[in-house]
């Protein structure tokens, strides 16, 4: 009998989280939801070094007020802004539907590209 081993299909849906950036005003604290998962956006004036090596965009859970907290670079275009936090939504979404973070990340940068070009 042959072992065959089970694969999870993500759950992703990039003209909706596309729709709900669009509708993002880019304001400190704002609330964001996407596939049921609530996120607070934050911005900083300086990249993150705390993994040896600096982002523009991270996201921090959990939150203490609502599922995760996204942090990005106060000093990305808004095209730079919209990008970052399609994948930021995006990866941790699919690290809430149990994907690991090496799973997540690479199917989020598949997305990502196929979203926005390289």
């Amino acid at each position: 009998m042959e072992n065959k081993e089970k694969f999870k299909t993500p759950e992703i849906h990039s003209q909706e989280l596309l729709k709900i950036i669009e509708n993002v005003k880019w304001e400190e604290g704002e609330g964001i939801e996407y596939n049921g998962t609530t996120f607070l956006l934050f911005f900083s004036d300086e990249t993150s070094e705390s993994d040896g090596h600096q982002d523009a965009a991270s996201y921090q859970s959990p939150s203490h007020i609502t599922d995760f907290d996204i942090y990005l670079l106060k000093s990305l275009s808004i095209e730079d802004k919209k990008r970052r936090l399609f994948h930021e939504i995006l990866e941790a979404d699919l690290r809430k539907q149990g994907f690991n973070y090496n799973e997540a990340h690479d199917l989020t940068k598949v997305e990502e590209q196929k979203t926005f070009g390289k």
